[in-house]
């Protein structure tokens, strides 16, 4: 979760604007909030997405949002996924009797050699495996970090946090102005 402070100048200029309709204030208030909010879930998925080999869409199905009076919340949930859901390479398992190393990524400037990995095909995809012991089934999947844990990375937290006000400030200021009769 972001947190953000608002600047109480700004406020306190609408509040001399809009002293007499402390109705129209609320509004702008919530409006510039959704407006926000929106805002944060496309620049969490553009961020997300920039950063880790995660798509854009899985980032924003993963986000919801909670509008209040005068606060709003972006929640992000879900389950770790496998290595196959971002980055593998090669991405078919081919019949050769020397089969090519697996690399593989969560982050975008990290593609690294998984070792030993081998794929396993279970319900129609291949899933990347590695050996733990001497059994046949002692095998361990390969999995990596939900889209929760890649949105809390402090890179792009601290980015979006800085944004966030700035854009926060702008919409409030455009909404004010929208209810002062500027924009008709």
């Amino acid at each position: 979760m972001i947190n953000m402070t608002v600047d109480t100048q700004l406020l306190q200029q609408a509040v001399k604007l809009l002293q007499n309709t402390p109705k129209k204030l609320n509004q702008a208030q919530r409006a510039a909030m959704a407006r926000t909010l929106a805002h944060m879930k496309t620049r969490l998925a553009q961020l997300g997405s920039e950063k880790y080999y995660a798509k854009s869409s899985e980032i924003k199905r993963s986000i919801s949002v909670k509008k209040g009076n005068d606060y709003g919340q972006i929640k992000s949930s879900g389950t770790r996924k496998t290595l196959a859901d971002y980055y593998l390479s090669p991405r078919k398992q081919k019949l050769r009797r020397k089969q090519k190393q697996l690399m593989g990524a969560v982050k975008r400037n990290g593609i690294k050699s998984l070792g030993k990995a081998f794929y396993i095909p279970i319900k129609g995809r291949l899933l990347p495996y590695v050996r733990v012991g001497k059994g046949k089934w002692d095998i361990k999947s390969l999995i990596s970090p939900a889209i929760p844990q890649i949105l809390g990375n402090i890179e792009i937290t601290e980015e979006l946090s800085s944004e966030t006000l700035k854009y926060y400030n702008q919409r409030l200021n455009h909404e004010i102005m929208r209810q002062l009769g500027v924009f008709a």
